[in-house]
């Protein structure tokens, strides 16, 4: 952990948002960084998805799992997001209410 890390302890366990953007562009300073056109993906543009330890430009990117399994939080980082993006997608009509 670097000397500026902030927002986080040292053996702490978190999931990684992987979509991580440069952080300087339009868009991420709108906070989209899934959308940055010089992105810094995890397991796509930078490696890190099957690692033990990754280094995260920002606190934002981490996300405590605590009480969930871990083999199960793992998968959440990519899975859980593209499943709740699509569901947030589809417009209010469309949508059931329980």
């Amino acid at each position: 952990m670097g000397p500026r890390a902030k927002g986080v302890k040292v053996g702490q366990r978190r999931i990684v948002y992987p979509w991580i953007g440069c952080g300087r562009c339009p868009v991420c300073k709108a906070g989209q960084d899934n959308y940055c056109l010089k992105p810094r993906f995890l397991g796509v543009n930078r490696a890190g998805a099957y690692s033990t330890h990754v280094l995260v430009p920002d606190a934002k990117y981490l996300i405590d799992a605590g009480g969930i399994d871990e083999s199960f939080a793992a998968t959440l980082a990519c899975s859980a997001l593209t499943a709740y993006s699509a569901s947030a997608s589809f417009p209010r009509w469309a949508r059931r209410s329980g």
